[in-house]
């Protein structure tokens, strides 16, 4: 999710490209470059810019990234790095540089961070849409189809923070501009939940198709969304709980 986000921040710089910027570049120096290019909307900087010196920072392996950027901001981006590399010895002055080192802290940090250390930052948004759908599902499930008390007795300690935990996801991808919440809905085969996007990473409208299958051993529930400006095509799909069980 935060990967194609950052590829929409940077593909609105010119000569920027993307698909041969970010691929090999790890979660958390992604998350960073997201983290950055948020700051700046609030901060008044350029999004672009701070997203690239973060991304370079983060990674620290700057030369890779920065030898796949136009050269006309590859000056820049250098200074910006320098400063922050220097943070140790003397306080940033430029705006970039403060972005820049503010950002790397807020990606070690948080819901997202947790998630993508759980994940040894190889999460995309597919990742945590599925990861959603399975740990919620049985989450809300657990109260009726589980069988012994004592897992019962279990379940019901760890349901409150599991729930709590994927709030905290949806607030802090609010707070980035995502747009998201947790839904529960009974279908064909029982009850499901999931964390259900509402708007594109990118920032667009986004379409969602839901359908209920049945499969070798319960009832399949697909979960697919879509945007038609940046392309993303993404789909979740788990066994309805309830369906797993006879009772």
């Amino acid at each position: 999710m935060v990967r194609e986000a950052v590829a929409h921040i940077l593909s609105k710089m010119r000569g920027i490209d993307p698909k041969r910027l970010l691929p090999g570049v790890p979660s958390r120096a992604v998350l960073a470059a997201f983290y950055a290019a948020e700051l700046c909307r609030l901060e008044n900087c350029s999004e672009e810019t701070a997203a690239i010196a973060a991304l370079a920072y983060a990674y620290h392996q700057i030369d890779s990234v920065v030898d796949r950027i136009p050269q006309h901001i590859v000056h820049h981006v250098r200074k910006v790095l320098e400063e922050a590399e220097d943070a140790h010895l003397r306080s940033p002055s430029s705006q970039y540089a403060m972005v820049v080192l503010d950002a790397d802290v807020l990606a070690r940090i948080g819901a997202l961070s947790l998630f993508n250390r759980f994940t040894e930052y190889r999460a995309s948004i597919t990742d945590m849409l599925q990861a959603a759908l399975d740990i919620l599902s049985y989450t809300v499930a657990s109260d009726y189809i589980l069988y012994t008390r004592s897992a019962k007795k279990l379940a019901s300690r760890m349901k409150p923070h599991t729930i709590a935990y994927f709030n905290w996801l949806v607030e802090e991808l609010a707070n980035l501009g995502i747009k998201a919440r947790l839904r529960t809905e009974a279908t064909v085969g029982g009850i499901i939940s999931y964390v259900d996007l509402l708007s594109c990473p990118c920032g667009k409208t986004i379409v969602k198709e839901k359908a209920v299958k049945p499969a070798e051993k319960c009832m399949r529930y697909i979960l697919r969304y879509t945007c038609r400006s940046c392309g993303l095509d993404v789909k979740a799909a788990t066994c309805i709980p309830a369906s797993t069980r006879t009772r």
